[in-house]
């Protein structure tokens, strides 16, 4: 990976770690996600924030990763979220929260560590 992927995937693994913050001090509670506007704001930006990162990724790693990251799903995730706020799918923000990003997140460090 060159030099500006490895940044881009630190950004995007404190990213994740923000994701998780959020949701331990929510205690993984799908309702306040829904009731509490930042906790449901941070959420969504981040992930959307992540997908915005996996996008500038170059094409070569992201050609190299495939096999293990879903890398247009990622970014699909941000254009949805970035064009379509009003109308974005809680429950499959909510499943990226609690299921991908955490995925997400062990790959990012294995990766890191590699560089």
């Amino acid at each position: 990976m060159n030099d500006k992927d490895c940044a881009r995937l630190k950004i995007m693994l404190e990213l994740c770690n923000e994701v998780k913050a959020s949701l331990v001090k929510h205690d993984y509670v799908y309702q306040e996600y829904l009731d509490d506007h930042e906790f449901y704001n941070s959420i969504n930006m981040d992930v959307f924030q992540i997908g915005e990162l996996a996008s500038k990724l170059s094409d070569g790693y992201k050609e190299k990763t495939i096999e293990q990251m879903p890398w247009h799903q990622i970014t699909s995730m941000r254009n949805i979220i970035g064009h379509d706020y009003g109308n974005v799918d809680e429950t499959i923000v909510w499943q990226t929260a609690t299921e991908s990003i955490p995925e997400l997140q062990n790959f990012l460090v294995t990766e890191l560590e590699k560089s």
